[in-house]
């Protein structure tokens, strides 16, 4: 059990600053919780870009399509004006299609996952906003070392997590190579 120890006035003072501190961080994360809540339209512009991006592949492809067919009609030394026509048609199409499929796959790659990705980020702002409260309330209520020893607990905890994830990827190549001397016998 934690005992509570009694501050000298610098110390309550050290305290209170604090705690006015943190007070004021927890009110501006909260303040930018709200305003991301009503105007998260990230998602959203880049879903509506890479829906514009897509309709406009289609149509590419499609007179894409189209000119080819074109062109395989025009036969002959009478359709020679239209063939070449055609032909540098199919270039400029060629070239815009080309230019539309590298702007979608960097819109993917940027924007791989970005509903897991606020997701994560509204966990980790909540998780943060009740770490901040549990430290002013042991701030205020002199119970510093309680705080602290959570705090270890749980980063050790984590670690625990870790060297788990290495002994299993230890454990697994070691299953690997026994089945592989396995098959060889």
């Amino acid at each position: 059990m934690a005992t509570v120890l009694k501050l000298r006035p610098q110390d309550e003072i050290d305290n209170m600053k604090i705690c006015f501190l943190v007070e004021q961080a927890i009110d501006k994360i909260q303040f930018l919780t709200k305003i991301n809540e009503s105007e998260d339209n990230n998602s959203e512009l880049a879903g509506f870009e890479i829906n514009k991006l897509l309709k406009e592949q289609i149509r590419l492809e499609n007179t894409y399509a189209d000119l080819i067919k074109r062109r395989s009609q025009l036969k002959g030394i009478a359709n020679r004006k239209d063939h070449k026509d055609v032909e540098s048609k199919i270039l400029e199409v060629s070239r815009r299609l080309k230019e539309s499929t590298k702007k979608l796959c960097r819109l993917f790659k940027e924007n791989t996952n970005l509903d897991d990705d606020s997701k994560k980020v509204r966990q980790e702002r909540g998780q943060l906003l009740l770490d901040l409260g549990d430290y002013m309330q042991a701030l205020q209520n002199n119970k510093i070392d309680v705080f602290t020893d959570d705090i270890v607990t749980q980063l050790e905890q984590q670690n625990k997590l870790a060297d788990n994830l290495v002994i299993e990827k230890d454990l697994f190549h070691d299953i690997k190579v026994s089945h592989s001397i396995f098959v060889l016998c």
